[in-house]
């Protein structure tokens, strides 16, 4: 349901490379947008976001992937790393 309804909120958004939040009540899922012919490597630190965009209090911390080619890495202490190949895009949601 996040990914029609709720609100959105930009993560990352430099060169070619996009990734967003869309979170709905509890549900929360994140999209990855690569429009570069180069791979993309994305590191994402949750303490540097409003509480309003990511909420993973009490749930665990990692992603599970719902489409795409991309791959989701928790390195620990709130750290994400996103590996998006070129032209790609790709879902994840928290359970």
């Amino acid at each position: 349901m996040a990914l029609q309804y709720g609100s959105t909120h930009f993560l990352h958004d430099q060169d070619q490379v996009l990734v967003m939040s869309r979170r709905y009540l509890q549900e929360d899922c994140w999209i990855a947008i690569n429009r570069s012919p180069q791979p993309a490597v994305v590191n994402i630190q949750l303490k540097d976001l409003p509480d309003s965009a990511v909420k993973l209090r009490n749930r665990p911390a990692s992603l599970i992937k719902l489409l795409g080619q991309a791959s989701a890495q928790y390195l620990g202490k709130g750290l994400y790393r996103l590996e998006i190949p070129p032209y790609a895009s790709a879902v994840w949601a928290h359970p």
